[in-house]
């Protein structure tokens, strides 16, 4: 069986996570019923017109390019502009232990990849076997550590894109909608 080379894989995972984000953008559209500036028009043969047009627009309260960006500038920015001001500590909290923790194991990386290497001798040319475990445990260490800081980066984004085309939803306990015919009768009692 043939290898796929790494680039090729790399480049289709990217295509299948990016596409929802391109598909979500124009399946928002809603009816937008625009008033007339004067409700009838009387025409030359003395007939009566409504002026009302209805057109399917939606025009968003956020813009999603503008949280995505922000986001991508500074973490934790798309989700102050989308007013979730309590996911930016929680960015920033949660990111700045990833860079703390990928910092310090590849400070002890470096340092074990040093005493190994100072271990190997012309008696010993392997080296101190322990020494290289615990350097290639640090090096995996790290490595996850950067792992988690791009899922955190990618999270951050894809965060602040959906909450900024799902700004305008309302989740309210009114689950019927707003456009309600209400029916209201006075009688008076004489």
């Amino acid at each position: 069986m043939a290898k796929i080379p790494h680039y090729f894989l790399k480049k289709y995972f990217l295509c299948i996570l990016a596409f929802p984000l391109y598909a979500q953008q124009y399946f928002f559209y809603q009816p937008v019923i625009s008033p007339p500036s004067n409700i009838f028009s009387l025409q030359q043969d003395s007939s009566v017109v409504a002026d009302t047009v209805i057109s399917l627009q939606y025009t968003p309260t956020k813009s999603t390019t503008v949280a995505l960006l922000s986001s991508a500038i500074l973490p934790g920015a798309g989700q102050i502009y989308n007013e979730s001001y309590w996911k930016a500590p929680i960015i920033w909290g949660v990111g700045g232990y990833f860079v703390y923790a990928y910092s310090r194991q590849n400070n002890l990386y470096h340092r074990y990849q040093t005493e190994y290497a100072n271990s190997i001798t012309e008696e010993n040319p392997t080296g101190n076997l322990n020494k290289k475990s615990i350097r290639d445990f640090y090096r995996g260490e790290r490595d996850n550590f950067a792992w988690y800081m791009a899922i955190l980066y990618v999270a951050n984004l894809v965060d602040a894109y959906v909450d900024a085309s799902l700004f305008d939803f309302d989740a309210g306990p009114n689950l019927q909608g707003q456009n309600q015919i209400q029916l209201k009768m006075k009688i008076p009692l004489k």
